[in-house]
């Protein structure tokens, strides 16, 4: 081996190392100390991450790659993609394989969550149905309480793709496996997790009462085990429901404190997702011009790291805002970009509802149009489109819509 290998092995093994403790210690609660001595350090730990992948003999049996994965993630993803973070992970999965069923099966989750980062709820169903798989084959040869947290883990993340897809039967069906492995093993923690997903699940079906009964036993029992970023994210979707319950000071202050953990995460994946949830209380609260700031924001830090779910559902709500404020041009253009994006993200049955959203402002913004051209001097060129549109509106029963083309005809 030569002196330069042996020299970037050790400066390898020395900051990967490093990266293992600050990640225990941003587990553990430490998160501001952390990042701060993540970010001092994170020009060096890059380094030996790029030189532990593209230099042959630094890291011969894949270990060290291995660690950089397991126990960085949670600190690398706040500053780098989330597709380079799967790419990173998939190729440590021979040697995780040969670690046995246990590191084997927890690798293939891990893939699985880093997945979902970049809205890939497919190929995240596949690994995890496979960590899931493995440990079923193997759980005669396995330690029952570390197999059953395997377990727990792998059917709720799977709960959870399923209702991201619009799957609820198949949500709550390994939604309720879980919770039954989860009380078996005595894992309070990631029994509180899987009630909070079952939250979110009667959430979206309309039962916000105990949607938000279930968020609030799942922020209680992250707070008892020192679980920022799961307190950040239950405390997040409280706020949504209590949006949807029109409590609405309840709803704002919830979201306030989520972006606040957010930030105090260093998360800004999570910030992003935070503002607008705020966007949404706020708008609802009256305020739509702090809304569009709040939700604008939100939609820049999504694009920041190519969240194309996030962008959809932001560009979404900026067309819900637009259309408050009668801006039904960027309206149109927000609903069309976000089908765009929620489709690339699979999130069909949400882009069809953006794509709904364009199509019924799509008119409105005619006759924005149309207003536009007649204030810049050619108002009769308009009467033609107007008359046209009068006519869908009146012939679809659109009262509101032919009111308006009324009364722009009557400008004209």
């Amino acid at each position: 081996m030569s002196k330069r290998i042996e020299t970037w092995r050790r400066h390898a093994k020395h900051y990967v190392g490093l990266l293992a403790d600050l990640s225990e210690s941003y587990d553990a609660g430490e998160v501001a100390e952390a990042i701060a001595s993540f970010d001092v350090e994170w020009g060096q730990i890059e380094k030996a991450r790029q030189r532990i992948v593209g230099e042959p003999g630094i890291d011969e049996d894949g270990r060290l790659a291995l660690v950089a994965q397991v126990w960085g993630y949670k600190l690398i993803r706040l500053r780098r993609p989330a597709r380079e973070l799967v790419e990173g992970a998939e190729a440590v999965l021979p040697l995780a394989k040969r670690l046995g069923p246990v590191r084997y099966a927890d690798q293939l989750m891990i893939v699985g969550a880093m997945a979902l980062e970049t809205a890939e709820p497919q190929r995240a169903r596949q690994w995890f149905a496979d960590g899931v798989e493995v440990v079923r084959a193997n759980y005669a040869d396995m330690d029952p309480e570390v197999a059953d947290s395997l377990l727990a883990k792998g059917l709720k993340f799977l709960g959870s793709i399923e209702q991201q897809v619009g799957d609820d039967a198949a949500a709550m069906r390994s939604y309720d496996e879980a919770l039954a492995v989860a009380r078996r093993a005595g894992d309070e923690e990631e029994e509180g997790e899987i009630q909070g997903n079952i939250a979110l699940l009667r959430s979206e079906a309309g039962d916000d009462e105990s949607a938000v009964a279930g968020y609030q036993r799942a922020i209680a029992v992250a707070r008892k085990y020192g679980d920022i970023a799961r307190v950040e994210g239950w405390t997040g979707n409280l706020a949504n429901a209590l949006r949807d319950l029109k409590r609405y000071a309840e709803a704002e202050a919830a979201a306030r404190e989520a972006l606040s953990l957010a930030r105090q995460l260093g998360d800004r994946r999570q910030e992003g997702r935070r503002l607008g949830v705020l966007a949404n209380v706020t708008r609802e609260l009256g305020n739509a011009k702090m809304a569009l700031e709040y939700q604008l924001s939100g939609y820049q830090i999504a694009v920041e790291f190519g969240d194309s779910f996030s962008q959809g559902a932001a560009l979404s709500y900026l067309g819900e805002i637009y259309v408050d404020l009668g801006l039904f041009e960027q309206a149109v253009t927000a609903y069309e970009q976000a089908t765009e994006r929620l489709n690339q993200a699979d999130r069909p049955h949400l882009a069809t509802r953006a794509a709904a959203g364009a199509d019924a402002y799509r008119p409105y913004a005619a006759i924005a149009a149309a207003a536009t051209k007649a204030e810049a001097g050619d108002p009769a060129s308009t009467l033609p489109e107007l008359a046209e549109l009068l006519h869908e509106a009146r012939a679809s029963g659109r009262t509101g819509l032919a009111s308006r083309c009324l009364l722009q005809i009557g400008h004209v």
